[in-house]
């Protein structure tokens, strides 16, 4: 009796065994496919890592396109603002040109007329003295 007691205990033992064995092999089974997901999401990580650092230097290197572009359209304004401002002087220059020869060609008329008075007025004094000539030599005479 005692050996049948004992043949069951160890025979229940042994399913139990058996049960723990099965519980043990599945878990085993639940823990690779576990290894082997973690696996596959530790490449998709490093493969996402690997994308976050090349569309981070994709878009530091966008950023300093467009801060080169801005400065670029800035340099584009400020010259143009400049060529106004030169197309101005230089039209106020053409402009003050244009009164200087105005002023210089009546400054040249007003001389033509002066010179023309004083020749005037010099052969009139030479007429004068032609005049004066005769008179004293027909002075001389008498």
């Amino acid at each position: 009796q005692r050996y049948e007691e004992r043949l069951r205990e160890v025979n229940s033992q042994d399913e139990n065994t058996d049960g723990m064995k099965k519980k043990l092999h599945q878990k085993n089974i639940e823990l690779d496919s576990l290894h082997q997901s973690y696996k596959k999401l530790s490449q998709v990580f490093q493969e996402c890592e690997q994308n976050r650092k090349e569309k981070n230097e994709e878009f530091k290197q966008l950023k300093m396109q467009i801060a080169e572009q801005e400065r670029m359209e800035e340099n584009y304004h400020k010259s143009q603002q400049e060529a106004k401002e030169l197309q101005i002087l230089f039209n106020t220059a053409i402009a003050t040109n244009k009164e200087s020869v105005k002023s210089l060609e009546n400054s040249v008329r007003e001389r033509e007329e002066l010179l023309k008075r004083e020749h005037a007025s010099k052969k009139a004094i030479e007429n004068d003295l032609v005049e004066i000539r005769l008179h004293n030599q027909a002075l001389e005479d008498l």
